[in-house]
């Protein structure tokens, strides 16, 4: 004979999608994604253009996958839980992908003025002011004919392709931006019927950040004109790995949150650890759970309780 009592409710089964879900959301972009300002203006400066017009392409290749498995596992989740009608948004999340022309072309032109530069130095052997007479201070040795016979060669070979490069990057980052954008304008459609709250279509990352311009600028004064689109490209996608970006998985993270709450109230969905609010005492910064007015490790009053 069974001693299980036939009044009492059978344990909800848990939803391993949505966990997987939220852990993903949740996972913060590291610095690997993205280089800061003085990374960029250094290593640019001493490597002639060549070593970030590489590494931010390839950081950028890797950022993007990553966005479309998180955005792709949510869309296929949402699909699952709300309706075949959510299906275009499983399509749409397949599409956050690089250009295969743009994805091309940036390592090809970083290869060509290194070659360029390679050239250069075994043909002509140059010493380090006539190379630099040929490339950062082309501009100025020319106007005061101090500029050797081959510069103006080398600097239309070493400089235009990677003018072509580096802006070649930014835009490929504007097109895999929009593309998320777009992602998050159709989830919040489906989102918003479910019940949960809106999430904001993120703002786009042109890069228009004065420091980096001013680098750029200052660099680009002797004859490097293509460092203003390397900094352009280089904060553009700072800013959306280490803010946009995160903002928008966590708004996400809460909205699968609150459908789970909706679609299945009697089980009990925890709160993600980055999604935990911070408690404001000095020295402290633990994670206050749901509901709590106080920090449960320095004591400190939280203000207003967020209910979970």
């Amino acid at each position: 004979m069974s001693n299980l009592d036939p009044t009492t409710p059978p344990t909800p089964r848990p939803d391993t999608l949505a966990g997987a879900v939220l852990i993903s959301l949740s996972r913060p972009f590291t610095d690997f994604f993205s280089w800061g300002l003085l990374r960029t203006l250094i290593l640019g400066a001493i490597t002639f253009g060549v070593a970030p017009l590489l590494a931010l392409s390839k950081r950028l290749g890797h950022s993007t996958s990553l966005e479309r498995t998180q955005f792709w596992h949510l869309a296929e989740w949402m699909r699952t839980n709300c309706g075949e009608d959510a299906a275009p948004l499983v399509e749409n999340a397949e599409k956050i992908r690089l250009n295969p022309l743009l994805k091309i072309l940036q390592p090809l032109c970083a290869f060509v003025a290194l070659f360029v530069l390679l050239f250069a130095a075994i043909h002509y052997e140059p010493t380090f002011g006539e190379l630099l007479d040929s490339t950062y201070r082309y501009f100025p040795a020319s106007a005061n004919d101090s500029a050797p016979s081959f510069a103006d060669g080398l600097f239309a070979a070493w400089a235009i392709p990677l003018g072509i490069g580096y802006i070649s990057l930014w835009l490929g980052m504007q097109l895999q931006h929009n593309a998320s954008r777009r992602f998050v304008r159709m989830y919040d459609v489906f989102a918003t019927r479910e019940g949960a709250s809106t999430v904001p279509t993120p703002r786009p990352s042109l890069g228009l950040r004065p420091l980096w311009l001013t680098g750029g600028i200052l660099l680009s004064m002797g004859g490097a004109f293509w460092a203003i689109p390397m900094m352009l490209a280089a904060a553009a996608q700072r800013r959306y790995t280490s803010r946009i970006g995160v903002a928008t998985r966590h708004r996400l993270a809460q909205s699968v949150r609150e459908i789970m709450q909706t679609h299945r109230p009697e089980m009990n969905v925890p709160m993600p650890v980055t999604l935990l609010r911070t408690c404001p005492g000095e020295r402290c910064a633990a994670k206050i759970p749901p509901g709590a007015n106080y920090c449960p490790r320095c004591g400190t009053a939280t203000g207003v309780a967020l209910v979970a």
